[in-house]
């Protein structure tokens, strides 16, 4: 079945002829579109109507793009999925995902890049992280801890519900670059394995913090894709991609 179908989109921006050509360029996609023009407006929208997706801008008079989120995710810890857009450095991107949103993508916006984003995440973990047809990547990490408990005690690993951080000591990927990652996990008798995008970087430089990456999941081995769904449903863990 067609991704689109049966799909709603709230879309929030301050900028009305932007809310405008998104609405068109979205229903011409074949979702339906509700605008809202900010944060408040869009909280009623929500209480009015079953809404499958938010693509929302951060800066925003009356209740910022944060404070949506928020709101959004005291509800449900995961649905809707929320896809940041912004000009503005108000926010990190691996502030973002740590705060639980599913994209972050900056304007001046790429239509094909948000188009691509909406349609991974409308889509259930099973099937996003199961359908994508990808290149072999070129450079790999692989680790080996005696849990996933024991990984994120040391720092070492970072489980979100869409990815994770991983302490690297080698070289670091570039941005945006597609990794193949391979954990094994030996108490939990399971190779968490599959291939993910370089979304943020932190090279530590004095801080507290590991170095490492945030490393969003692009596809995965059945048994990987069972493994993050069930663990992170149980604990409700609200980070998509976890920076601490």
């Amino acid at each position: 079945m067609n991704v689109t179908s049966q799909k709603t989109i709230l879309v929030v921006d301050d900028e009305v002829d932007l809310c405008e050509i998104l609405q068109f360029d979205f229903e011409d996609s074949g979702y339906r579109v509700f605008t809202a023009y900010r944060a408040a407006q869009a909280l009623e929208t929500l209480q009015q109507h079953a809404i499958d997706l938010i693509v929302s801008d951060i800066r925003m008079p009356g209740g910022d793009g944060v404070h949506l989120l928020s709101e959004v995710r005291k509800k449900h810890f995961e649905h809707p999925p929320v896809i940041f857009v912004s000009g503005f450095a108000d926010l990190t991107v691996a502030e973002a995902f740590h705060k639980g949103v599913a994209g972050f993508i900056a304007k001046p916006l790429s239509f094909e890049t948000l188009h691509k984003a909406v349609q991974f995440h409308l889509k259930d973990q099973y099937a996003r992280w199961r359908d994508q047809s990808l290149e072999e990547p070129i450079r790999s990490y692989s680790r080996t801890f005696p849990s996933l408990l024991q990984a994120e005690a040391d720092a070492a690993v970072l489980l979100g519900r869409g990815g994770i951080f991983l302490r690297i000591d080698e070289e670091l990927p570039r941005l945006d670059e597609v990794v193949k990652v391979s954990l094994q996990l030996q108490k939990d008798g399971l190779t968490l394995e599959g291939w993910a995008a370089c979304r943020w970087i932190r090279n530590a430089n004095g801080s507290k913090h590991p170095r490492g990456a945030g490393l969003e999941w692009l596809k995965l081995t059945p048994a990987s894709v069972e493994f993050i769904a069930t663990l992170t449903r149980e604990q409700k863990r609200l980070p998509y991609i976890p920076m601490e």
